[in-house]
């Protein structure tokens, strides 16, 4: 870890030293005003209600991953290929949360084109009963970079940020059909392998261009998993390299296409063979490494003052580096629409519905059982905002989630809905 942070160290000072380069020289076109400077605070808290906390599946199924004996074990059956698998009877289990979340950001000039920026991040959510309290989770995100304005006419904005993060995210790994925290096969406690801190750089650079309007982004990050020795560790590299253009078809429509490259690079966590099985020979296959490609487009269009439509579509392809069996393509399609009431109301809707499908992967991970690993589902989610006076506002959401898959252990549905009070200083 020691290692990582010094090479991170130089990594920061290389682009930190391009940034402060390049505001060496001052533009014709600067605008003293480019950024907000001061300190902003953003406050959300509310109340809501999730119909399943662990997204257990819906209904009782063989879980093929399982094995086990007949004649010792109970709720153990014969499966689809007369071997015998445990039998699963899911608990759904709902509650209420308090949802949180915490923006604050301070921006200092340092010159009248150079600016310093800082910024911290909390988002949680903590169940009310402590039944449950091995689902709460939350996050910390901690940022601190320079970003250099090269000019700023109108909301035209030609800029280059980078900096340092700092996260740690909390999240156990549990039963989904239980809640219960998980263990390994030989009875150790490992639901914190899901809970890590990272370290990291990011730099974005944006620009205009007549109406094309551009920005480019690249994120480097080591993240340290709190996992237990005798299983394998999640500890990845994450790097990602990417951007999108807006072009400004007509005066109400804009069209954005957007590419990312990113991969995850884990330290000691195996790969699995063509089979789904983790081993070779009884020696560990080597770490696993995913690279993917995401492409999406977005148009955006508004029909009057009251009404804005988007119309998205995303696809995703991930490969396997080792023998391509967790290999999936995803294609992603997605409507939203905004509704302007009057100045203190809206309403904000979105349904997508999505697919993934895995061309090598079984279901369960068991080539025996031989069901192809398949997945697809919706995504609804509704909000309506009524704002109190200019810094203050009430916010009602619900979501409703639907994901089916032939691996049974995943397939879930879940709704939750909050009432939220937001608050900007």
């Amino acid at each position: 870890m020691i290692r990582c942070i010094k090479s991170l160290s130089v990594v920061v000072l290389v682009l930190s030293s391009y940034a402060h380069a390049a505001s060496v020289g001052k533009s014709e076109n600067s605008d003293k005003g480019a950024l907000k400077t001061g300190l902003q605070l953003d406050v959300t808290v509310g109340l809501g209600y999730d119909s399943n906390i662990y997204r257990a599946p819906s209904d009782a199924y063989i879980n093929y991953a399982d094995p086990c004996n007949i004649n010792t074990e109970p709720n153990c059956v014969v499966g689809v290929n007369d071997k015998t698998y445990k039998y699963i009877e899911p608990s759904i289990q709902s509650g209420t949360l308090i949802p949180a979340e915490l923006n604050l950001d301070f921006i200092k000039g340092i010159s009248e084109q150079n600016y310093l920026v800082t910024s911290y991040k909390f988002d949680g959510e903590l169940y009310t009963d402590s039944a449950y309290d091995n689902a709460n989770n939350y996050a910390h995100k901690i940022r601190l970079g320079d970003e250099y304005v090269f000019d700023n006419v109108g909301r035209k904005t030609h800029s280059i940020y980078v900096g340092g993060l700092l996260e740690h995210k909390k999240r156990l790994y549990l039963d989904r059909d239980t809640g219960e925290e998980q263990t390994s096969s030989g009875g150790l406690d490992v639901s914190n392998r899901y809970t890590y801190d990272a370290i990291g750089v990011e730099a974005e650079y944006k620009n205009r261009i007549s109406e094309i309007q551009y920005n480019i982004d690249l994120k480097f990050s080591e993240r340290d998993y709190e996992d237990p020795v005798a299983v394998s560790q999640y500890d990845h590299t994450y790097f990602l390299l990417g951007g999108d253009v807006k072009y400004q078809i007509a005066k109400p429509t804009k069209l954005t296409l957007g590419y990312k490259y990113y991969t995850y690079d884990y330290d000691e966590r195996p790969s699995r063979n063509e089979d789904g099985r983790l081993t070779t020979n009884r020696q560990p296959n080597p770490p696993r490494e995913y690279e993917y490609n995401k492409f999406d487009i977005t148009l955006r269009h508004r029909i009057n003052n009251a009404w804005l439509t988007y119309l998205d579509y995303e696809r995703k392809t991930r490969t396997d580096k080792y023998v391509g069996y967790d290999n999936y393509t995803k294609d992603l399609f997605k409507v939203r629409v905004h509704y302007e009431i009057n100045k203190n109301n809206k309403i904000k809707l979105s349904y997508a519905y999505w697919e993934r499908d895995y061309p090598n992967a079984f279901a369960f991970d068991n080539r025996e059982v031989g069901i192809a690993k398949q997945y697809d589902g919706t995504d609804l989610n509704v909000s309506a905002t009524t704002k109190l006076d200019k810094n203050k506002a009430i916010v009602v959401d619900f979501e409703y989630v639907d994901e089916n898959t032939t691996d049974l252990r995943y397939d879930y549905d879940r709704y939750r809905a909050f009432v939220s009070f937001q608050w900007e200083y």
